[in-house]
C-alpha cells in the first residue's frame, strides 16, 4: 500500500486495543509516541518495517499485558529503556536492524517468560552487568541472535549457561574474543543452530561440543580456532551445515566425522586439516543438494573425490 505519516499521540485513546499492527515497508516515519503507554490492553505490537526514529519510550513499561513487541526494520536509536523489565508477559522481542546503542538491559535476562529476543545488526556494545544475571536470569530463553554488533573486546557471556533451553545462538560478525567455554556447551544440550563465526574466538574447540547432540547447523568460520578437531565431533549425527573454514585448525580429521550421515554443508576451506572425507563422499553420490569445500596444497591435502577443491 502507499500509506505515509506518524503515529499520532492520539494512538494512546485506543485503549481497548489488544493488536497495533502497522507494518507499512517504510510508509511509518516520525517517533513511537509516549501515549503508546496508555495501550494497557495490549498484547501484540508490530510496528515494523518501518522509517520510525527517535528513542524507544520508556512508557513502554506500562504495556503489562504485552507479549509480542516487533520494531524491527527501523531506524530507532539510543538504548533500549531498562523499563522493558516491567513488561512482566513478554515473549517475543524483535528489534533487529536500527540503531541501538549501549548495553542490553539486564532487565531482559530477568524476563520469566520471554522465549525469543532478536536484536541483530544494532550498535550493541555489552550485555549488561554478568554477576548479577549470573544470579537471577530466567531460564525461558530459547532464542537469542545478536549478530552484527559491536561488543568490542567481549566474550561469549559465561551467564548463557544458564539458558538450557536455549535452541539457537547467532553471535556472528559482532566483534567477540576470548574462548568457547566447556561448561557453557555442557549446559546446552537442546542447541540446534549455533553460530559464533567472524569473530577473534581463540583457543581449541572443546570436545564438549558433543553434548549438543541435537545440533543441526554450527558455524564456526572466520576466528581464530587452532588445535584438532575433537572426536566428539562424530556424536552430532543430526547436524547438517559444519563450517570450520579460515581458521588455524589443524591435524588430521577425525574419522569419527563420517558418522554424520545429515550432512548437507561442509567448509574446510583455509584450514590445515587434512585426512580422508571419502565416505562422505558416498553420502554425496545419494545427495543432490550435498556441498563439502575443502582446501588442498602440496602438503597437506583433504582426500575428497566429490570436493569442491580451493587453494589456500
Amino acid at each position: 500500500n502507499n500509506i505515509l505519516g506518524t503515529l499520532p499521540a492520539s494512538i494512546g485513546l485506543l485503549s481497548n486495543l489488544e493488536v497495533l499492527q502497522i507494518t507499512l515497508r517504510g510508509g511509518l516515519g516520525g517517533t513511537i509516541p509516549s501515549e503508546i503507554g496508555l495501550l494497557s490492553n495490549l498484547v501484540e505490537l508490530d510496528l515494523s518495517q518501518n522509517k520510525l526514529t527517535g528513542t524507544i519510550p520508556s512508557d513502554i513499561k506500562e504495556l503489562q499485558a504485552l507479549e509480542n513487541l516487533n520494531i524491527y526494520d527501523n531506524s530507532l536509536s539510543g538504548v533500549f529503556p531498562s523499563e522493558v523489565g516491567n513488561i512482566k508477559h513478554l515473549v517475543k522481542c524483535l528489534a533487529n536492524n536500527n540503531n541501538l546503542s549501549g548495553y542490553i538491559p539486564s532487565q531482559f535476562w530477568y524476563l520469566e517468560h520471554l522465549r525469543s529476543l532478536e536484536m541483530d545488526d544494532n550498535f550493541l556494545t555489552g550485555f549488561g552487568e554478568p554477576n548479577e544475571i549470573m544470579r537471577n536470569a530466567s531460564t525461558s530463553l530459547q532464542i537469542l541472535t545478536l549478530c552484527g554488533n559491536h561488543f568490542d573486546g567481549l566474550t561469549i557471556p559465561s551467564f548463557l549457561q544458564k539458558f538450557e533451553k536455549l535452541e539457537m545462538l547467532l553471535l556472528e560478525d559482532s566483534r567477540l574474543k576470548g574462548t568457547i567455554s566447556a561448561e557453557t556447551l555442557i549446559n546446552m544440550p537442546n542447541m540446534r543452530s549455533l553460530s559464533i563465526s567472524l569473530n577473534e574466538i581463540s583457543g581449541t574447540i572443546p570436545s564438549e561440543i558433543g553434548v549438543m547432540r541435537n545440533l543441526k547447523h554450527l558455524y564456526l568460520g572466520g576466528n581464530k580456532l587452532s588445535g584438532t578437531l575433537p572426536t566428539s565431533i562424530g556424536w552430532l549425527t543430526d547436524l547438517k551445515d559444519l563450517d570450520l573454514s579460515s581458521n588455524p585448525l589443524g591435524g588430521r580429521i577425525p574419522t569419527e566425522i563420517n558418522h554424520l550421515s545429515n550432512l548437507i554443508f561442509v567448509d574446510l576451506t583455509i584450514t590445515d586439516l587434512f585426512g580422508s572425507l571419502t565416505e562422505l563422499c558416498a553420502i554425496a553420490k545419494i545427495k543432490k543438494d550435498f556441498s563439502i569445500s575443502s582446501s588442498c596444497d602440496e602438503n597437506k591435502d583433504i582426500k575428497c573425490w566429490c570436493c569442491v577443491l580451493h587453494d589456500k
